[in-house]
């Protein structure tokens, strides 16, 4: 045995002391470990939530962009459109609409001015622009075989095409495609 009656009081404070000592060192030891590995993991949370959150700002951010990016490319390519509808609107009411082959050739000028656009279109009820759909029958280059004005311009390969619309009645057509677009919307 390390201790015995026979061993000196010096021994016994000594091995008390050592033990003490020990005790104490793994103690202080096991304490550290859990006060480090606790603190580790704050540390984790807590860098882990300042970056998801840094993540999310910067996706917020690069959403932003993208929706103003987007917004100005709308309004660039809608703005030809919004004045050819507003002109075509403005002369209807006036009683002095402009010639269809003119209104046909500001369809194609606001097609080929616009290039974030593929196709443009005017189409008209019967009688809507000018009111005298009986005198185009068989004009295709700017009315339909019903005579409603119906001009229609593509942009294929950088030329403007225009299309003749065969039957005006298509732009009624309520049938829904796989996507749930009616047949008779053009876009």
């Amino acid at each position: 045995m390390l201790l015995s009656k026979k061993s000196s009081i010096q021994k016994k404070v000594t091995i008390l002391f050592v033990s003490v000592v020990i005790i104490c060192a793994v103690g202080f030891g096991i304490l550290t470990t859990r006060t480090l590995s606790s603190l580790s993991n704050e540390q984790l949370s807590s860098t882990k939530m300042l970056l998801q959150n840094a993540v999310l700002n910067s996706m917020t951010d690069a959403g932003k962009l993208s929706s103003e990016r987007i917004s100005k490319l709308l309004e660039k390519s809608f703005a030809p459109v919004f004045i050819l509808a507003k002109t075509l609107v403005e002369t209807a009411s006036t009683n002095e609409p402009l010639s269809r082959d003119l209104v046909s050739k500001l369809n194609q000028f606001a097609l080929e001015a616009t290039p974030t656009i593929s196709a443009i279109y005017s189409q008209c009820e019967p009688n809507g622009y000018d009111g005298v759909d009986a005198q185009f029958i068989g004009n295709d280059d700017h009315s339909s075989s019903t005579d409603t004005m119906e001009i229609y311009w593509s942009n294929e390969g950088g030329e403007s095409v225009f299309y003749p619309t065969e039957d005006a009645k298509d732009k009624y057509d309520n049938t829904k495609d796989e996507n749930g677009i009616r047949a008779g919307e053009f876009y």
